[in-house]
């Protein structure tokens, strides 16, 4: 599913100046009907009268019927293009949720790019909106667990796994998100979390400003019905980001519409793979025979059986048994990271790989020291099912603006039934809404 996209796009040459290797907007940016504010504000104590910094374009919220649109002009000293205004939002402005979605970015990009040219249509023109590009792109899939109470117990558990550049960010282990990757990462990265607790925040502050009178948290409310609460409850959500470097290192269109047309025409399932591309590391360390509850002796009596030598006169040695078995020790008292910092990288690596040959994922061994080993039924974790994403009832909204933007599209047309569909994460068609006529 499409969650959040942000877009860039540039202004026309002809409104640009440049100063060294930086561009700029002529003129001030009120100039270009947008709203604007001082930089700073300067008082003559003695004569009173103010001196006005130059001005520029503050974070921007546009209010829709549902959610808002984020915009920013960065209007001076711009490098590597020209100056751009940003738009960042959700598939909450097409239908006031995000718990499930379509996956069509044009979709998505037409609702932001009206919303612009609605609230400031002379900046809009200034725009050129054939030259936007994509900055960040946010694909989720959601697993269901058979009870609210394990999602937390399960996130936990998640919080200690990882592989490679896809290790848990731990400096932002908040209660109910694990992310994965760095927070200030110029490619992306991923996290876990449980849709049911966010939406629960929201609904929480919805409500006290509903009471204060606010009509569009009144008009929120009534999309964040009971079904649609019943439905998050259990939802384990995993969400990727993906931005324009990492767009271009795995050789996919930055430039919006090429990304638009590549969805369209050439690979339908564009936003699983980028999906895919950060998740399939963390999920395969979850692959092998879990065992929730691990006896001390049967992990003795597998490392004999399995990794028993023969020394030169023929006699059994248990050495590296025994070794391995003190490394499964060390992990479960001290715990996975604490251990890893005392080994050399082969030697730990070696081990890690001898106890996952004897059918312990790497995964539980990552979390021996912790109590969620014996509480979660990790097999609810191994087994995630991605299929189900959205209720029987389900049809993703269309924006009615769709059609303004088929000029910048590949034979300038837009076939209405393809934003429809939705795929599962091996590219299959799911089971589409029965028609009622």
């Amino acid at each position: 599913m499409l969650d959040t996209l942000i877009i860039n796009i540039p202004i026309y040459d002809e409104f640009v100046q440049i100063t060294g290797n930086l561009k700029s907007i002529k003129g001030a940016v009120e100039d270009y009907q947008i709203k604007a504010v001082p930089s700073y504000v300067k008082k003559d104590l003695k004569t009173g009268d103010l001196t006005l910094g130059d001005s520029y374009h503050p974070f921007e919220s546009l209010p829709t019927s549902h959610s808002g649109m984020a915009i920013k002009f960065y209007a001076v000293n711009v490098a590597n293009s020209n100056p751009y205004i940003s738009l960042n939002a959700s598939v909450k402005i097409l239908q006031g949720h995000n718990v499930y979605g379509g996956e069509s970015v044009l979709n998505l990009a037409s609702e932001m790019l009206n919303l612009l040219n609605e609230v400031y249509p002379a900046f809009y023109s200034c725009l050129n909106i054939r030259g936007a590009t994509i900055a960040k792109i946010d694909s989720t899939f959601s697993v269901s667990l058979p009870s609210d109470l394990l999602v937390q117990p399960c996130l936990r558990f998640l919080s200690n796994i990882g592989d490679g550049h896809r290790k848990s960010d731990t400096q932002r282990d908040f209660y109910n998100t694990v992310y994965f990757g760095g927070k200030t990462s110029r490619y992306g990265g991923a996290k876990i979390y449980g849709k049911g607790h966010e939406l629960k925040e929201e609904i929480t502050k919805l409500q006290k400003s509903a009471k204060l009178g606010n009509t569009q948290s009144i008009n929120k409310l009534k999309v964040l019905n009971p079904a649609l609460v019943d439905w998050s409850k259990t939802l384990l959500r995993f969400e990727s980001t993906t931005k324009a470097r990492q767009l271009k290192r795995l050789l996919y269109p930055v430039n919006l519409w090429d990304f638009i047309n590549y969805q369209r025409d050439e690979d339908k399932d564009v936003l699983t793979r980028l999906w895919r591309y950060w998740f399939d590391p963390i999920l395969s360390i979850l692959k092998g025979d879990i065992m929730p509850d691990i006896d001390d002796s049967e992990v003795y009596d597998l490392c004999k059986s399995n990794l028993m030598s023969y020394t030169k006169s023929g006699k059994v040695s248990y050495t590296k048994a025994n070794n391995v078995y003190n490394f499964y020790i060390l992990l479960k008292r001290d715990g996975y990271v604490a251990v890893k910092s005392r080994y050399a990288r082969r030697t730990f690596d070696e081990n890690v790989q001898n106890l996952t040959s004897l059918g312990y994922s790497k995964s539980v061994l990552q979390n021996l020291s912790l109590d969620t080993v014996k509480t979660v039924p990790v097999s609810e974790i191994v087994k995630m099912d991605f299929t189900k994403q959205f209720p029987d009832e389900y049809t993703p909204v269309i924006s009615e603006h769709i059609y303004k933007f088929a000029k910048y599209l590949n034979g300038g047309t837009i076939e209405f039934n393809k934003f429809h569909n939705l795929y599962d994460l091996d590219g299959n068609l799911l089971p589409q809404r029965k028609s009622t006529t």
